[in-house]
């Protein structure tokens, strides 16, 4: 059997990305068993009751920080979810999700490696008809996210418009809230166009209200800066409502970038609104729940 291991904090990108994956994994035909463990004495009784003869761990440092290569088990599959450049892989394999289309080049060259497609939702809910143009966008409140930069370019290009933003507060970096607060603070400085409305929302959504929020909207923008070599979980949920989405040159949108939804000087949010969902179609059926799950079963089988 499968056992995959999560952290247990809730208000967490990493935890939230590995619930979503183990989901995926319980509807297929593999034996899994998911849970969420607090660290080593977790770990070594749930493997000492399943005998798994794989582990999958949710790796990261911040939230599994506690797991060092001598505590993988030998005579057992050992598997890493892959976030960013800071993993230790020990004798496992490295699992990406996405398109990786050099996965060596990442690091790890001694880490053996398997590909999975990015997990996205079905979402078969309602879609609102909106007035003026909703504008929307959402993730944790940190400063390297540009929702303030989302509200700049709004007023600049649209003389009426709502923008609707969901920053919850991060557990890992920001567990009062003070710099959500400071950056909706800089949010609302920017919103200088009285008929543009600010909407702004922190407490954290389910899935579910998550997606129905992105539906909402005509289009949603990501304005990330700084750099990590993981790639952003935000543009699951963004593309399973199918509405079009908007890109700043990022690494961290890599695997879905292309010219025509990249945000610059000659391609406005006018631009990439008006070209719809074109450019993003094909990876509603590469990443799609259907072709997941037979991916799985093909690499993870026992």
């Amino acid at each position: 059997m499968i056992l995959f291991l999560n952290h247990h904090i809730k208000n967490c990108g990493v935890q939230q990305y590995g619930r979503r994956i183990a989901d995926l994994l319980l509807q297929t035909s593999l034996n899994v068993e998911y849970r969420e463990i607090r660290g080593v004495e977790d770990y070594e009784g749930l493997v000492a009751h399943f005998k798994p003869s794989i582990i999958i761990f949710n790796w990261y440092p911040i939230t599994m920080g506690w797991l060092s290569p001598g505590l993988l088990k030998p005579g057992i599959r050992n598997y890493l979810m892959f976030h960013d450049g800071h993993m230790h892989g020990g004798d496992a394999t490295i699992i990406f999700t996405g398109a990786y289309e050099k996965p060596d080049s990442i690091r790890y060259s001694d880490n053996k490696k398997i590909l999975l497609p990015r997990p996205l939702f079905k979402y078969d809910g309602a879609y609102r008809v909106n007035s003026v143009p909703n504008i929307g966008s959402f993730g944790f409140g940190f400063w390297h996210k540009g929702f303030y930069d989302i509200v700049t370019w709004v007023n600049r290009e649209f003389s009426e418009a709502t923008i609707n933003l969901h920053m919850p507060y991060a557990h890992f970096g920001d567990a009062a809230g003070v710099q959500a607060r400071e950056v909706a603070a800089q949010c609302l400085a920017n919103n200088t166009n009285p008929n543009i409305t600010l909407n702004m929302t922190s407490h954290l959504m389910e899935d579910n209200e998550l997606l129905e929020f992105l539906a909402g909207n005509d289009m949603n923008v990501f304005m990330y800066g700084g750099v990590s070599e993981g790639l952003s979980s935000v543009l699951d949920y963004a593309l399973s409502v199918k509405r079009p989405i908007a890109l700043t040159d990022n690494m961290m949108f890599r695997h879905i970038a292309s010219p025509e939804i990249t945000m610059s000087p000659d391609n406005s949010l006018k631009d990439i609104l008006a070209r719809g969902t074109e450019p993003l179609e094909r990876f509603y059926e590469e990443w799609s729940v259907e072709n997941f799950i037979k991916k799985a079963e093909e690499l993870l089988h026992e």
